[in-house]
Parts: C-alpha cells; sequence; structure tokens
C-alpha cells in the first residue's frame, strides 16, 4: 500500500550511509541511464553508483554547511581524513560534506551535553570512513588491528583485514542475503551501490545513548535521509527513512577491540520498496499543444494507483484520437 511522502520507518534497526560521485558540469543528480560516475565519494564507492552530483550543487552544500557550523553546529568528528600523501585511499580523499550537511539539519543529540555518546560516535565514524575508503588494513587507526573482530547479530566474527570496500555501507554489514533481499534489482549490482544510488545526499548516522561506561559500551544509534534517488528504476519522492539499531563496542585509547552490532537489514529494502510505492504512479495529460477535446482524460488530472491491475484497467480506457 502506498505511504505519504513524509514516510517514517521508524521500527527498523538498521544503519546506513550514502555515497554520490561528482561531474564536471552543472548538472543535477541525474537518472541511471543518463548520468557519468567519478571517483568523489561520499560514504562509499562511487564506481558502482550512476548517479552523480555536480560540482555547484557540493559547493552550494559547503556553503550551507559552513553558515551551519559558524553558528555553533558541530560536525561529525572523523581521525586521519586528510589528503596525507602516506595514506592509500581506495578512491581518493573521501569528501563528506552533503552527509555532514543532512547531520547538522537532522540530529536529535546535543554532542556537548553527552560527551560519552559524543565519544564513542567519533569512534565509530572514524571505523565507518576508514572500512570503506583505506586500502591498507595496516593504515587503520580506529581499531586495535590484532584483536579487532566485526560481528553482526549472531553472525560468524569477522576480522578486520576480511572487510572488503564494498562490504560496509555505514554500519551495515552487506553479505548475499541482503543482495538477495533486493527485489527486482539487477543481479549485478551490489547492496551498497543501490543504497547509494537511493541516498545521494547523504544518510547520517548519530548515536543516541550510551548505557555503560567504558571500555565497554552498550549504545543504541539512528541513522536518517530522504529517499531522492533511485531504487528499482523508481525516483524517490523524497521520503524520509528513519532506521535504528543497537551495539556493543569495546574501546580502548580511541581504538575499537571488537564491536557487535544488531539490526534487521532486510527491513531497509522493504522500506525502501514502500518508499518506492509511495510515488504512485500519476498520468498527467501532456501539454497545451494537444487539444483537450482530444484525450478522454482531462487535461491535468491526477490519477492515483496502487496496483498493476488498476493501472491497467485505467490504460486501457485512455486514448488520444487521431490527428486531423
Amino acid at each position: 500500500m502506498a505511504r505519504s511522502s513524509s514516510l517514517r520507518h521508524q521500527n527498523s534497526n538498521l544503519s546506513i550511509h550514502s555515497a554520490a560521485s561528482t561531474v564536471d558540469d552543472d548538472q543535477s543528480a541525474a537518472s541511471p541511464s543518463e548520468s557519468k560516475t567519478k571517483n568523489l565519494t561520499l560514504f562509499v564507492a562511487a564506481n558502482g553508483s550512476s548517479l552523480s552530483i555536480s560540482k555547484s550543487k557540493l559547493a552550494s552544500a559547503k556553503k550551507e554547511l559552513d553558515a551551519w557550523v559558524a553558528k555553533g553546529a558541530k560536525k561529525p568528528e572523523r581521525q586521519g581524513v586528510d589528503a596525507s600523501s602516506a595514506t592509500e585511499w581506495r578512491y581518493g580523499t573521501p569528501n563528506y560534506v552533503l552527509s555532514d550537511l543532512q547531520y547538522v539539519k537532522g540530529k536529535s543529540r546535543n554532542q556537548e551535553a553527552t560527551p560519552l555518546e559524543s565519544y564513542v560516535e567519533k569512534c565509530l565514524q572514524t571505523f565507518m570512513m576508514e572500512a570503506t575508503h583505506k586500502a591498507s588494513y595496516a593504515q587503520w587507526t580506529s581499531v586495535r588491528h590484532e584483536y579487532f573482530h566485526l560481528q553482526v547479530n549472531d553472525g560468524e566474527r569477522m576480522r578486520g583485514d576480511s572487510i572488503a570496500a564494498k562490504d560496509m555501507f555505514g554500519l551495515l554489514y552487506l553479505d548475499q542475503n541482503d543482495a538477495a533481499a533486493m527485489r527486482g534489482v539487477s543481479s549485478g549490482a551490489t547492496p551498497s551501490d543501490v543504497l547509494a544510488e537511493a541516498f545521494p545526499e547523504g544518510f547520517p548516522m548519530e548515536v543516541l545513548e550510551v548505557y555503560t561506561q567504558t571500555p565497554n559500551c552498550f549504545f543504541s544509534w539512528r541513522q536518517w535521509g530522504s529517499f531522492s534517488g533511485y531504487y528499482n528504476g523508481t525516483k524517490g519522492n523524497g521520503s524520509k527513512i528513519e532506521i535504528r539499531g543497537f551495539g556493543q563496542i569495546c574501546v580502548d585509547a580511541d581504538q575499537i577491540i571488537n564491536l557487535r552490532l544488531f539490526y534487521k537489514s532486510k527491513e531497509l529494502f522493504q522500506a525502501l520498496e514502500e518508499a518506492s510505492e509511495a510515488s504512485a504512479v500519476s498520468i498527467i495529460t501532456p501539454s497545451n499543444q494537444c487539444d483537450n477535446n482530444s484525450l478522454n482524460t482531462p487535461r491535468e488530472k491526477k490519477v492515483r494507483l496502487d496496483s498493476t491491475e488498476e493501472i491497467m484497467q485505467h490504460l486501457s480506457g485512455f486514448t488520444i484520437a487521431s490527428a486531423k
């Protein structure tokens, strides 16, 4: 069933980030068949994503972000994001401007009043950046290399050096089960690529609460964003999708020893399908160039259809008279 454009999937247990690439001209984000991809990334590899972000949009976002910061807003903290020649970046130095803008505009926690939450979040922000962008595990500073492992729900423990570039999408570890949940999506697309196209403006993460003191912290988190890209060929209508999860992190001196996350990734794709349905089919008679009397459907009348059967029934009565 279609839902309103203000869709908020508040009962999910997921975490997501977004990615995009940049184009040299001043074009806005294009459809998958039209856009060109380059290697400026935000959260995940843009190589497989066909959504592009223009340089002018990035510049505009940076200007707006700087204005928020000037008013006292706090951006996410990540250690080691610089253009140092010693760092082996997979796709070049990552650019987080779009996601950080969504973060400062939509976060719910007061960072200055919650120092423990801010500390845990900083550790996670750095880990997410390194897991996606740093080519050499030896250069990760967010984890204790000899001990670190990641575990999702009741899954197996994964060593840090076994995590590949497109395995992570923010805090989500994406596997074959996630690929199977993407109904109707091309079999050649990875889950991270699909999510990158769905959330081109970013899907920031914040830690909500930390329930125990360091070194072993239990915490809750949320991620949110606008479905303004494409999912399964459908252009998003800007629906807001919020996703929450729970976690356990063991951390010492800013380095993660182990991390366990709890979420249901299947619900993410269900939320995207619902948001796609919310982009209801609208049939609008074309333009002033047509004779209004020659169309069976009144000019500019919008018809909202929720099922294939309804669409076919409506189209069967939609005809255009022959031009005289």
